[in-house]
């Protein structure tokens, strides 16, 4: 009897150890899967993200800009009546073989004060270029003074200029004519270049710049060298810059600086609208 006793004891014993191994492995299985997969967070995610999109308005939707590309800029009036001249002005020169010796040939004047550089920049309009044309010059309208309106340059497609309209009230206005040994060149500091020889050592640079009051051309800095007689009746070479209106003597290697500086300053690719 007592046998069976202890017997039923231990096989109660068993069955509790039992049952509380099972609840164990049971309660850790749960702990597992208490988060969902981490595949099917996504999933669902880029459902709600797919079907929001789907909820807004194409019109709300942002785009990326695209710059627009620069329109080519308008020709005034004004100057417009200044191309079609010029472009005669070409032909007739194309149709001269003999320079200054054809016999009946005249040019017109657009400003007296600059006959001597009209006449010599016609003279080279299609000197040291190939089988120049009507096409083979054009025009570039830039603002170079800030006063909101486009001074107007003729130029060949060597980006040389040859002339320089401004605009006073609503006519143009001629303030420079231009040829090989008296040059123009438009700065990036919105200043142009005027280089001026005059034979031997007489050379000139002014930076000049459109005066916004009067349209005509103001000289902000000057500076060169010159051929002078000595004491002893020779010739000497005077470097000098000009300040307030007097030429101070400077040395060879500082005006050499300054023009090394300025050319250095030049915008050799210009936007031009070639004549046809």
């Amino acid at each position: 009897m007592k046998n069976m006793i202890v017997v039923c004891l231990i096989f109660s014993l068993m069955i509790n150890v039992l049952s509380c191994t099972v609840s164990h492995k049971e309660q850790g299985v749960t702990d597992d899967v208490t988060t969902p997969p981490a595949s099917d967070a996504v999933g669902k995610n880029e459902d709600t993200q797919a079907n929001s999109e789907e909820d807004i308005p194409d019109s709300e939707i942002p785009k990326e800009e695209i710059p627009e590309e620069d329109a080519p800029k308008e020709l005034p009036a004004v100057y417009r009546t200044v191309v079609e001249e010029f472009i005669e002005l070409i032909r007739l020169r194309l149709s001269l073989t003999g320079g200054e010796d054809d016999p009946d040939y005249t040019i017109p004047l657009p400003n007296p004060e600059l006959a001597y550089e009209w006449g010599c920049m016609f003279v080279e309009l299609v000197l040291n270029v190939d089988s120049p044309t009507v096409s083979s010059f054009g025009y570039v309208l830039k603002d170079i003074n800030g006063d909101g309106t486009d001074e107007l340059f003729i130029v060949r497609n060597d980006n040389f200029i040859f002339a320089l309209y401004t605009m006073r009230g609503d006519e143009a206005n001629l303030v420079g004519a231009y040829w090989p040994r008296h040059s123009c060149y438009i700065l990036n500091s919105d200043e142009l270049l005027v280089r001026s020889s005059g034979g031997l050592s007489d050379n000139v640079c002014n930076v000049q710049t459109v005066d916004t009051n009067t349209g005509e051309l103001i000289t902000n800095r000057s500076f060169g060298s010159e051929s002078l007689m000595d004491d002893n009746g020779g010739i000497k070479i005077n470097y000098y810059e000009t300040v307030y209106e007097e030429k101070i003597s400077m040395s060879r290697e500082r005006i050499s600086h300054l023009m090394a500086v300025y050319s250095d300053m030049i915008v050799n690719e210009l936007e031009i609208t070639y004549f046809e």
